[in-house]
């Protein structure tokens, strides 16, 4: 007998995207195949979303059926796109929560530190929303569970104050005490 992969129930996010101040993709998550099926339309899509927020206040918008939810935050702005009939607070809880996330992570959310810390956006986005479903919208909590991956040094470049730092942690031995 095949076993069929069930969708989720209850998508409430279509979209998860951050975009530069010149409106340039620096991450772009797609939960929903039938509306953005494809580089092009995704493109499209974004360059449409970006040119009726740059020059406006507002933080919530009706696009394409969708509902978005943006808040511009130094040189990028960040959007959670869902369902037009969607639950509005969900959507801004999500955005609240990843940016409350990325602050705490990096500091401020920025073009360079989101590039340069690309992973922990990743990571977060994946602890916040999984195929659409809100999984947790409490940036304390999603830090504590991404804390030990965002802060991981491959062994390769640690120092040998940080290697017996971390064998203290894990291993509970007598000579390393």
């Amino acid at each position: 007998m095949e076993q069929e992969t069930l969708e989720p129930f209850f998508k409430v996010v279509k979209a998860l995207l951050v975009l530069d101040s010149d409106g340039y993709r620096l991450y772009g998550k797609y939960f929903d195949d039938d509306a953005f099926c494809g580089p092009e339309r995704q493109s499209a899509f974004e360059t449409k979303l970006f040119s009726k927020t740059k020059h406006t206040d507002n933080e919530v918008m009706m696009l394409e059926g969708c509902t978005v939810l943006y808040r511009p935050s130094m040189d990028v702005c960040v959007y959670v796109v869902g369902e037009s009939c969607g639950n509005e607070l969900m959507l801004l809880s999500v955005l609240e929560c990843l940016l409350k996330l990325l602050n705490l992570m990096l500091g401020s959310v920025e073009r360079s530190a989101v590039l340069d810390n690309i992973d922990a956006l990743l990571l977060a986005v994946d602890e916040i929303v999984d195929r659409g479903v809100v999984l947790e919208v409490d940036a304390e909590a999603v830090l504590s569970r991404l804390q030990p991956k965002v802060n991981y040094i491959p062994v390769t470049e640690q120092t040998m104050s940080q290697l017996m730092q971390t064998a203290k942690q894990h291993i509970k031995w007598p000579l390393l005490q």
